[in-house]
């Protein structure tokens, strides 16, 4: 899952400093999509759609791994 992190921290940075657009390049993680859809909706549900809402919800890194990371890895062995 850091890969998902390290992503995530460079998009927002590079929102933050007001890039238009942002070069993707496939992980070579593999995620299933069963575990990826369950985490956009529970983004969507969180109010965080997109990259911007997560202005002002800035967590350490400490509690992101015990509120994100955490309940995604559970999924993720749930589904298997």
């Amino acid at each position: 899952m850091d890969a998902y992190r390290l992503a995530h921290t460079r998009a927002f940075v590079a929102y933050l400093s007001g890039a238009n657009e942002l070069r993707v390049v496939r992980d070579a993680d593999e995620i299933s999509i069963s575990v990826y859809e369950q985490c956009v909706s529970w983004c969507k549900t969180e109010g965080v759609p997109e990259i911007s809402n997560l202005a002002g919800r800035v967590v350490t890194s400490s509690t992101f791994e015990e509120e994100w990371i955490e309940q995604c890895q559970t999924l993720e062995t749930e589904l298997q």
